[in-house]
């Protein structure tokens, strides 16, 4: 089923991998995946497939966490008290050494721990754990109301905890130097930074002034049926996962100055270059070359802030140049993603025609 929901996603219909997900988020409670008897049991004294069975837990907490955000949801396995240990280091499945988990850091709190302290940053967890962090990260973004007086405290918690999860990341990814790394080790730890990226762009655009980009044409049309049952058109996203302000509408002149120049709000600015630094990570060959359509939605994501900052009148030359150089960048990713998944070729045909209806009217369809 997590495969399943994966690859419908993969063919555009994020209804049904969305629907799938949750169904096998369902089942796997019933059979008591969270908690840590379940591996020992369903593992009959081999390491390899306590191991699988654990890994599998937590697949399933990352997907359910990225579909769910299409729609603004926090998965329900984020809120799920879990008995799982940690994944082992990739390397170790590569030489077929399976260790316990080290004692201490069963919990997501004892992950979240560890990257709130600097001095762990010489003994780095798992690669697959940054994953899980990222994940859990989105949940908590997408679980919290900025808005609202309450939750300033966490609110500012979140922002804080975002650079030192990356910096965690990137100390791990340098350790041996980064090219000496095999493939799915480097690609697990660069979707850990998309995914953190992905939740920064959540946060920051509840309360950005940038304009909405509502696209025009958002619609899939389903031609293999695969899951549908019929050749129907259905949305490529969510309403809310275009991109929308919820900050709540002001009459006052801050407002209005805010509205033609975006670039003097912070929520703006951090969205921006929040969007900037998702953008670079495409520049990493190895996780182009990676095995997620999920990517993709991320990708879309930085786009819309792209396309949105691009409209304000005035933006820097400079950065504007910039973001119009990493638009394309993104595009030309999509393309060679769309040789595995169509969903990316949906995408990156939505974008081009959106960009081109507000940069290049005469070049619309």
């Amino acid at each position: 089923m997590l495969l399943l929901s994966i690859t419908a996603h993969a063919h555009g219909n994020f209804l049904d991998a969305i629907r799938i997900i949750k169904s096998a988020t369902s089942l796997a409670l019933k059979l008591g995946m969270n908690r840590h008897s379940f591996s020992v049991v369903h593992g009959y004294g081999s390491p390899l497939l306590e191991e699988m069975w654990r890994r599998c837990y937590w697949e399933l907490f990352v997907v359910e966490s990225l579909l769910c955000a299409l729609i603004e949801e926090s998965a329900e396995l984020y809120s799920v008290v879990s008995e799982v240990p940690l994944p082992c280091d990739e390397g170790m499945i590569d030489l077929h050494i399976y260790n316990a988990t080290t004692p201490g850091r069963h919990t997501i709190q004892d992950l979240l721990n560890h990257c709130q302290n600097r001095a762990q940053l010489v003994d780095p967890l798992p690669s697959f754990a940054y994953r899980i962090i990222a994940s859990h990260f989105l949940g908590s973004v997408l679980a919290s109301r900025p808005n609202e007086p309450t939750t300033t405290t966490a609110a500012n918690e979140l922002e804080r905890f975002y650079p030192r999860l990356i910096e965690h990341v990137d100390h791990k990814s340098s350790i041996g130097g980064i090219v000496s790394q095999p493939d799915h080790i480097a690609q697990m730890l660069s979707q850990s930074k998309v995914i953190a990226c992905s939740a920064m762009i959540y946060f920051y655009r509840q309360t950005s002034k940038l304009a909405p980009i509502k696209l025009q044409r958002n619609l899939f049309y389903d031609q293999s049926s695969s899951f549908s049952g019929s050749s129907i058109s259905m949305p490529v996203f969510p309403s809310s996962f275009i991109l929308q302000s919820k900050h709540p509408p002001t009459n006052n002149n801050n407002d209005n100055n805010l509205k033609s120049n975006p670039t003097s709000d912070p929520s703006s600015i951090h969205l921006i270059s929040t969007a900037k630094h998702l953008a670079a990570q495409l520049n990493n060959p190895r996780l182009v070359r990676g095995t997620s359509p999920l990517i993709i939605d991320a990708i879309a994501l930085a786009m819309l802030v792209e396309m949105a900052a691009l409209l304000i009148p005035s933006l820097d030359a400079t950065l504007r140049g910039r973001l119009e150089n990493e638009f394309g960048n993104s595009l030309g990713v999509l393309k060679k993603f769309a040789m595995r998944w169509p969903l990316a070729k949906t995408v990156r045909d939505l974008l081009v025609d959106e960009y081109e209806n507000l940069f290049r009217p005469e070049r619309a369809r």
